[in-house]
């Protein structure tokens, strides 16, 4: 699946959703009802030239946890989800976005952080 959204494969990720398929993101409230119209909203996405880079991934039967980059033209997203597979298709999805950072860490943290860079 996030090989096609990397691709911009519409069609091919649309064949990896079942057709009830549910998509829920808890920190907007927002919920996508259908396949269809969770690829129609990818797909009307601005073109800001991110990719697609999944990092980890957790299997526990049919229960799937991702962790993926998005790196974009205005830097770098991150999407934690959990995907609950059925009959080889995903149908059920509930994805945390972290936009891109807003400003610095605050200070008080510094003593306790490790570098992030990659």
């Amino acid at each position: 699946m996030w090989a096609c959204f990397e691709a911009r494969d519409w069609a091919g990720a649309r064949a990896q959703l079942d057709d009830e398929f549910e998509c829920e993101w808890p920190p907007t409230g927002e919920r996508f009802v259908g396949a269809d119209a969770f690829i129609a909203m990818n797909e009307a996405y601005p073109d800001i030239g991110w990719h697609i880079e999944p990092e980890r991934f957790v299997v526990a039967g049919e229960e799937v946890a991702a962790l993926v980059r998005v790196p974009s033209d205005e830097g770098v997203d991150w999407c934690t989800g959990f995907y609950t597979l059925g009959d080889g298709k995903v149908w059920r999805a509930v994805e945390f976005w972290k936009q891109r950072e807003e400003g610095p860490p605050p200070e008080w943290r510094e003593p306790f952080r490790a570098s992030a860079d990659r």
